[in-house]
């Protein structure tokens, strides 16, 4: 990914506001109060409110599975291992919710589900409060090693991550319900102190305290995500404190531990909603700014003194600025299509040759001072690559202007723009007729079949003057969607385009007549099960197409038109047998056939 992109997308990457830390400063206070007025009296046991647990533990799974889902989408987009640790460690602080729930004594049963014990649940919290910390941990010593992963081994690793978290929980109830009889006592009565006592409490606050102390060394708090991350290991390790001497469950210390436990969860959940908020906000003025952009560059490109000429990958001219075409001194609609060692021949013999040539091979900038001996001038030429071919920039040296920078942008635009369809969004003619030309070249060169098919919706006017135009675009964008998926899942090295009004186009390289056929039938079919309803076909009530499919061995001897026309005499032949189907050059010369005998 786009480095700058990463960092706009990544919370790990934005820096915390002033107002954020200062929010921070307050909350932390606020805690250290809340404890500090729990503390005279944090054993004086209450009234046991029996709805209090289901809904604080359903509050805190959902929060941290959400959570977790969030952290997983921030490891797709920046790749960083810790990321992916630290998703686990929320789904696991989540998930050993459900088991605590389930095992906790007058929840649902007396005794607790699952064959609990009377130490089940109790440990299931040592569980749930030493796995956060220990995860903890476990981020901060990967976000030292700074390790980031392959894109492509993401889903895997992220799979592991899942399966192992469960196969812990699943593992960990095993244990702690099937061998509750020789768990050691922790708490009698609902009483805490053995907790205390033992030692075990003792170590699992060290663990949360030592979490939080290795994060904020290692963080320091630079980022948003890592000063909410620390107040929410603060409120956890709080929670735990609180826990070890509230005394007994159901004192005022208990409920504020739990309080403590949803406190932890939910500064981090909203964290992320109001950075999510912010990153959307922003995302919406740049898709305005986008939309101002693409007007501007046009009036760039033709207002700019630069000559700016665009050419493909087969050196043809693509566009042309006034000044390009005054440089020129030709008509610029004469040269579009053409190339520029045709168009001018003695270029050839000048550095411009060797300069494309070489920007092109190395796909990077070449730059060079040249002088038009036409005019004496001096030009600074610019020559840029892209994946369809090069710019050339060609500056009066003694006027640079501001614009070259925007220029670049431009360019990018341009390369964008340049081969898709507007309304369906794949391919356009233009790469179309590209394609085919270079796919026949290859065909020539390594003596292999061409395959072509072209095709087109049935009775698409009927379609267009009885659901109108809004509707006849949604019936292209469909068509579309269904080429596209099914020459994907087929054979991707297939190019497909939209031909033009409702006819599509595919080119199927080193492909026999047999598997052409499959390929179209499939498409065929692909588009029919689709069951876009026409009220207006005279063959089905669906939207169907018909094709036409030709195959060729190009050979010097033969040309790239004779492959166009004879497949699109096949489709004419396919709409006049009556539509929804597929023909091939055997069908067109038994139609022949017939009529010579009729």
């Amino acid at each position: 990914m786009n480095k700058n992109v990463e960092q706009v997308l990544s919370i790990e990457s934005i820096e915390p506001s002033k107002k954020q830390r200062t929010t921070v400063i307050g909350l932390v206070l606020f805690l250290f109060l809340i404890v500090f007025l729990t503390l005279p009296n944090i054993k004086t046991l209450i009234v046991e409110i029996n709805p209090f647990l289901p809904i604080f533990i359903s509050w805190l799974l959902i929060a941290d599975i959400l959570i977790s889902f969030l952290m997983f989408i921030q490891y797709r987009v920046t790749c960083n291992r810790a990321i992916l640790i630290l998703a686990g460690t929320y789904l696991f602080t989540g998930l050993i919710t459900v088991p605590h729930i389930l095992t906790f004594p007058n929840v649902f049963t007396e005794a607790g589900l699952l064959s609990a014990g009377s130490q089940t649940a109790v440990w299931f919290w040592v569980l749930w409060h030493s796995g956060f910390p220990i995860g903890i941990l476990f981020y901060v010593y990967t976000l030292r090693k700074n390790k980031l992963d392959y894109v492509h081994r993401q889903g895997k690793l992220t799979f592991i991550m899942v399966m192992t978290i469960i196969c812990i929980i699943v593992m960990s109830t095993i244990v702690l319900t099937k061998g509750s009889d020789y768990l050691p006592v922790i708490i009698e009565q609902g009483n805490f102190r053995l907790l205390l006592d033992s030692g075990i409490g003792p170590v699992v606050l060290l663990l949360n305290i030592v979490a939080l102390v290795c994060l904020m060394r290692q963080t320091k708090m630079k980022s948003t995500l890592h000063l909410w991350l620390v107040l929410s290991v603060l409120a956890f390790t709080l929670d735990v404190f609180v826990t070890l001497f509230s005394g007994a469950r159901f004192s005022v210390g208990w409920y504020v531990a739990r309080l403590l436990s949803l406190f932890s969860a939910t500064v981090v959940l909203a964290m992320f909603f109001i950075e999510l908020n912010r990153l959307y906000l922003g995302i919406t003025e740049s898709n305005q700014m986008l939309k101002k952009t693409k007007k501007e560059t046009t009036d760039i490109l033709e207002s700019i003194r630069d000559a700016f000429i665009a050419l493909d990958k087969f050196d043809r001219f693509i566009y042309m600025n006034r000044e390009a075409v005054k440089l020129s001194q030709k008509k610029g609609e004469e040269l579009i299509g053409q190339s520029i060692w045709e168009a001018f021949p003695h270029l050839k013999k000048l550095m411009l040759f060797k300069a494309i040539k070489e920007a092109k091979q190395n796909k990077t900038l070449f730059q060079y001072v040249g002088q038009d001996a036409r005019t004496a001038t001096w030009f600074n030429i610019r020559i840029y690559p892209r994946e369809d071919g090069v710019s050339v920039f060609l500056s009066d040296i003694t006027k640079r202007v501001e614009a070259e920078e925007r220029l670049k942008e431009a360019n990018l635009i341009l390369q964008r723009l340049s081969h898709m369809d507007g309304l369906t969004e794949i391919a356009n003619r233009r790469f179309f007729d590209d394609q085919l030309i270079m796919k026949w070249e290859t065909a020539v060169k390594e003596g292999t079949p061409l395959s072509l098919m072209l095709f087109d919706i049935d009775y698409f006017k009927g379609y267009n003057d009885f659901y109108g135009h809004q509707a006849g675009d949604a019936c292209l964008n469909m068509v579309a969607k269904q080429l596209e998926k099914t020459v994907q899942q087929i054979n991707s090295t297939y190019k497909y385009a939209r031909y033009g009004g409702e006819e599509f186009a595919v080119i199927m390289p080193n492909t026999g007549k047999e598997e052409a056929f499959f390929v179209a039938e499939s498409i065929r079919k692909a588009i029919e099960v689709r069951q876009f309803e026409h009220a207006r076909s005279e063959v089905s009530r669906w939207v169907t197409i018909s094709a036409g499919v030709f195959t060729m061995q190009p050979h010097e001897s033969n040309y790239l038109n004779d492959l166009i026309k004879e497949t699109d005499r096949i489709l004419y032949l396919a709409k006049s047998q009556g539509r929804n189907r597929v023909c091939q050059d055997d069908d067109m010369m038994q139609a022949n056939k017939g009529i010579h005998q009729s």
